[in-house]
C-alpha cells in the first residue's frame, strides 16, 4: 500500500470551513469519510488544486499535481480489499492570508478484517480560496509509531545515518601540510532529541580550529537546526534541509574577527560508510569567497575523539 497517498485520505468537502467553525468541519470531514469510504473519486479530484503538494515529511518524499495525487489513489481503491479511513481534527484555524490551515490525525485500515493492518498520520492541511472555490493547496504528513509515543518522530531520525566517526585526507592545493586529516564525529545525546558533532583538522603536531556543533529542533518545531562553535571564538547557526539522500545546511554567522560570513553545506549519502562535502555561495561580508573544493569523507571503524 502506497502509505504517502493514503495518509492524504483525510480531504473533505469544505463548506462552512471559511469561518473556522469546528462544527461545520466536523460535519464536513464525516461526510468526507463517506466518499471515501465509498471510493467516490470524482469528488475527491475536486477538492485538489491542480499544483498541490502532498509530502511525506518522514519517508521525506513528496507528490506534486492533482494529476499524481489522484494517480495514486485509484491505484489504492483498486486493491482486492480498498483501506477504509478515520479522521480526528486538532485543529482548524484562519490564517493572516486569508487561507484556512487544519492540523489533525488520520488512520487507515486496510486488508482482510481477521487480521487488519492500521496505520496512522499526523496532518497539516492548507486551503485556499481559488475562484470562488476552496481547494487542498498543500499536505504535509507525518507517520505515528503504534504503541510508544503518539508524537510526530524526531526529525532528527532523518539524519541518524550519520552517527558514527568519518575522516578525509585535507586538500593538499587548500592546506601545504602533509598528514592533515578532516575528523568528524557525529554522536546521539541522551534521549534522542539532539545530536553532538565535533570536528576539526589533525596533523602530524597540531589540530585546527577544532569545532562543536549541536543539531537538533527548537520545541514545538520540526525544523532541523544547528548552532556551531568554533575554537577561534568563531559561531554559526544553520537550517538543514533533508533531501532524501542529500543534505542542504543553510550556515550564517560571525567569524572571530567580527566579519559575517554564510554559505551553504551540501552533504551527500553516497552509501552507508562514504560521503561527500563541499561548501557553495560561500560569503564574508557579503562577498564571493572561494570555496573548498568536495571532500569524500569515509567511516571509520575505530571511535575517533575531537575535543571542542
Amino acid at each position: 500500500m502506497n502509505r504517502l497517498i493514503l495518509g492524504a485520505g483525510f480531504l473533505w468537502i469544505v463548506a462552512g470551513i471559511a469561518a473556522a467553525d469546528d462544527n461545520a468541519v466536523n460535519q464536513a470531514i464525516g461526510r468526507y469519510q463517506d466518499a471515501f469510504n465509498r471510493q467516490d473519486v470524482s469528488l475527491i479530484e475536486t477538492l485538489w488544486f491542480e499544483a498541490a503538494v502532498l509530502e511525506d515529511a518522514s519517508a521525506q518524499t513528496n507528490l506534486t499535481g492533482r494529476e499524481a495525487i489522484i494517480g495514486q489513489l485509484k491505484d489504492a481503491f483498486a486493491q482486492d480489499i480498498p483501506p477504509t479511513l478515520s479522521i480526528e481534527t486538532d485543529s482548524v484555524a484562519v490564517q493572516a492570508d486569508g487561507s484556512i490551515l487544519v492540523t489533525g490525525t488520520n488512520t487507515l485500515t486496510s486488508g482482510d478484517s481477521a487480521e487488519p493492518n492500521r496505520e496512522s498520520f499526523a496532518f497539516t492541511a492548507a486551503l485556499r480560496s481559488i475562484n470562488g472555490k476552496w481547494q487542498i493547496t498543500k499536505v504535509t504528513e507525518t507517520t505515528i509509531d503504534d504503541g510508544e509515543n503518539q508524537a510526530s518522530p524526531s526529525p532528527l531520525q532523518t539524519i541518524k545515518w550519520l552517527v558514527g566517526a568519518w575522516s578525509a585526507a585535507s586538500d593538499a592545493s587548500a592546506d601545504e601540510s602533509v598528514g592533515n586529516q578532516i575528523v568528524n564525529e557525529f554522536r546521539l545525546v541522551p534521549g534522542d532529541r539532539f545530536m553532538v558533532r565535533t570536528f576539526g583538522t589533525e596533523g602530524a603536531s597540531s589540530q585546527d580550529s577544532p569545532g562543536y556543533q549541536m543539531i537538533g529542533t527548537l520545541p514545538g518545531e520540526q525544523q532541523l537546526r544547528s548552532w556551531t562553535f568554533l575554537g577561534d571564538g568563531s559561531v554559526s547557526q544553520g537550517k538543514w534541509i533533508v533531501e532524501s539522500e542529500r543534505i542542504l545546511i543553510e550556515s550564517s554567522g560571525r567569524l572571530a574577527d567580527g566579519s559575517e560570513a554564510a554559505g551553504t553545506y551540501v552533504l551527500n549519502r553516497i552509501d552507508d560508510n562514504t560521503m561527500t562535502m563541499k561548501v557553495v555561495g560561500h560569503t564574508i561580508n557579503g562577498e564571493p569567497v572561494p570555496s573548498m573544493g568536495t571532500v569524500t569523507l569515509t567511516r571509520q571503524t575505530t571511535t575517533q575523539e575531537t575535543q571542542p
